[in-house]
């Protein structure tokens, strides 16, 4: 990228806003003679040589003409002396990336050209796409050297960029067995471990399972893993092994990815004795796994005898049936008409309708549609080529009181827009406060980014946002530090993850104006108004009916004026439908039991154990609703000491 340039200093800055632990800050000056034309954000993130994330940062450009822009770092660890690689993003889009040498003291400057991404679009994909993936920070956890990194990098590309004639993989070496399962198999099964089975070569080469059984196996499969171990070929066993290169060939395009994996002398065996597989697996796509550490147990060397891994299904995964053997007629390719007909897959649920059916959030209704209309199109006019932005964030506010339905309906966003195809898994995590903020300086920052990784693919939705900054100058107060580790997340332009923060309204736009650029990064806005009497009443006869119970008119009438009561006079505090739900179960069910159980006789009448009377009402009334909740007043500060 011509006359881009880029110089970095290590400094000691105080005048930053970054977390108390963070003291190593890293200045990054962007400068072009021409200025930034066309650019409205500049963002830059910051690698070791190793592929470790180090940090990132994002200007909003108030003019075009801006010729220099600068980016402070923030760190826990000492910036050292060696290699870093800094990618530059111009509107979310990758722009360049330079590969910098550290090695000039504190407040000196360190200088390199920004290199576009003609010579090494492997770059591009890695700062575009691979980045984001949660393979990425798998591979960074289990502690993969970079070189390690790196192959999965290029051969990602090349699977992406349809480069390689066919999209199965080769995984050899010590470890090939977890690098299979742990990294490929997890990550393109998109963690469900139903869509993946796994065999060896020896029980299909011995006939103990049959080849129509094993394509039925496979049918609805996106990932089917292969053993290799060290065999002795036999004539008939090559002749099966070339077929089965032929047959994955063949299916490139409809079948699953297969995914063999051996220890390095299996593999070489596979590939000598079958000239199929020779072809079929080239350096292209095989990965070399690095040799195990010299201090690993002794009794893991065969790789077929480890444990189950995380992610594994035992029926699934491991077993397979023991079937009678049959010579090579078996293997007919693509001949499936004997073949019992597919189970057909089951539906996913349908969010939308889901939605549609929950009582009341009329407004919440009509402006999700518009958002996932819009979704929808923005998708759309990207695969016509007509949008060549890379942009997918749909992060989102939840504005309303307690017991709205926020939850229940970040669940449904999360299925829904995977239905839409703009989320990988679709999970939803729950967190708040509590479950994020630590002790200790840096468990914070930890503990966010432990459930950012977990809710790849979904939705993080973190309730009572509102309480993670308070008005108070706390300094040992580090909330305000979750917001600071969810800031790269929020800037990456396509997180595969939606992050919803809820609250209250008001104390939710105070959250907003803590921090500069938070507010844009939130652009949906959803509002969670408070439920009427009578969609409390039609809540309650939905939830009794659920547990089967079933009132009486007069309970009926009896629990409408008391929801009545209760919404004509309630706070900001007021549960909605958590409400109704312990007034239900604290209240009417308690009352009803105490009724019941005080009777002198207990006849097997299933109607008097159903059916809610109007006395469980008033008594519920008396007991629940008498028992207000004490309303705490601030009480004067109380001084320690003697008064002048």
């Amino acid at each position: 990228m011509k006359n881009l340039m880029l110089r970095v200093s290590r400094t000691f800055s105080e005048e930053l806003y970054a977390p108390e632990y963070a003291q190593n800050h890293l200045a990054v000056e962007l400068s072009h003679p021409d200025g930034f034309t066309n650019a409205q954000e500049l963002s830059i993130r910051v690698y070791s040589d190793e592929y470790r994330f180090l940090g990132c940062d994002a200007r909003e450009l108030p003019r075009k003409n801006l010729r220099k822009v600068r980016f402070d770092i923030c760190s826990d660890e000492v910036w050292g002396v060696g290699l870093y690689r800094i990618y530059v993003y111009r509107n979310g889009r990758p722009m360049g990336w330079a590969l910098l040498e550290l090695y000039a003291s504190y407040e000196r400057w360190d200088k390199a050209e920004v290199e576009d991404f003609q010579r090494r679009p492997e770059e591009r994909y890695f700062a575009e796409k691979f980045c984001f993936l949660p393979l990425f920070d798998r591979l960074l956890r289990e502690g993969n050297d970079g070189n390690f990194i790196r192959q999965f990098i290029e051969l990602f590309h090349a699977l992406d960029s349809r480069q390689l004639p066919v999209p199965h993989l080769l995984v050899t070496g010590d470890q090939a067995h977890a690098c299979a399962i742990r990294l490929l198999a997890f990550h393109f099964c998109e963690k469900r471990a139903s869509s993946c089975y796994r065999f060896s070569l020896r029980e299909l080469l011995n006939g103990s399972l049959k080849w129509p059984q094993l394509q039925q196996k496979i049918s609805q499969k996106k990932v089917v893993v292969v053993e290799v171990p060290y065999l002795t070929y036999s004539d008939q066993d090559t002749l099966l092994v070339d077929l089965l290169g032929q047959w994955l060939e063949q299916n490139a395009s409809s079948g699953p990815r297969f995914i063999f994996y051996g220890l390095l002398g299996a593999t070489c065996q596979l590939r000598t004795y079958s000239e199929e597989m020779e072809r079929l697996f080239t350096e292209q796509n095989t990965i070399y796994t690095p040799d195990r550490p010299a201090d690993a147990d002794p009794d893991e060397e065969n790789p077929s005898d480890l444990l189950a891994l995380p992610f594994d299904e035992e029926d699934i995964l491991l077993k397979t049936d023991n079937l009678a053997t049959e010579g090579i007629e078996a293997f007919k390719l693509g001949n499936s008409d004997d073949l019992p007909a597919k189970d057909t897959a089951a539906k996913e649920p349908d969010a939308e309708q889901a939605l549609q059916e929950m009582v009341g959030l009329t407004r919440l209704k009509e402006d999700l549609e518009e958002a996932r209309l819009l979704a929808r199109f923005t998708k759309k006019r990207q695969e016509l080529g007509l949008d060549t932005s890379p942009e997918n964030r749909h992060h989102m506010l939840f504005l309303g009181n307690p017991g709205t339905g926020k939850t229940t309906v970040a669940k449904l966003i999360g299925q829904m827009y995977h239905q839409m195809g703009l989320l990988s898994v679709g999970h939803t995590v729950e967190t708040c406060r509590t479950n994020l903020v630590g002790e200790f300086i840096g468990e914070t920052e930890k503990k966010t980014r432990e459930a950012i990784q977990e809710a790849r693919g979904g939705v993080l939705f973190i309730d009572e946002a509102h309480t993670l900054v308070t008005t108070r100058e706390e300094t040992k107060d580090f909330g305000k530090e979750v917001i600071h580790a969810l800031l790269p997340v929020l800037s990456e332009p396509n997180p595969d993850l939606i992050v919803i923060l809820a609250g209250y309204e008001d104390k939710m736009q105070l959250l907003m104006r803590t921090n500069p650029g938070l507010q844009d990064r939130f652009p949906l806005q959803f509002h969670f108004d408070d439920y009427t009497a009578d969609e409390l009443r039609e809540m309650a006869h939905r939830y009794l009916e659920k547990r089967s119970f079933q009132l009486t008119p007069a309970a009926d009438e009896a629990l409408y004026r008391l929801i009545v009561g209760a919404t004509d006079h309630h706070d900001a505090h007021f549960g909605n439908g958590r409400w109704v739900h312990n007034l239900i179960e604290q209240g009417l069910i308690k009352s009803m039991a105490r009724r019941i159980m005080s009777l002198p006789t207990l006849p097997d009448d299933t109607l008097l154990f159903r059916t809610i009377e109007v006395e469980d009402v008033q008594a519920a009334s008396r007991r629940f609703c008498g028992n207000r909740m004490l309303k705490l007043e601030p009480q004067p500060t109380r001084r320690i000491g003697f008064r002048a």
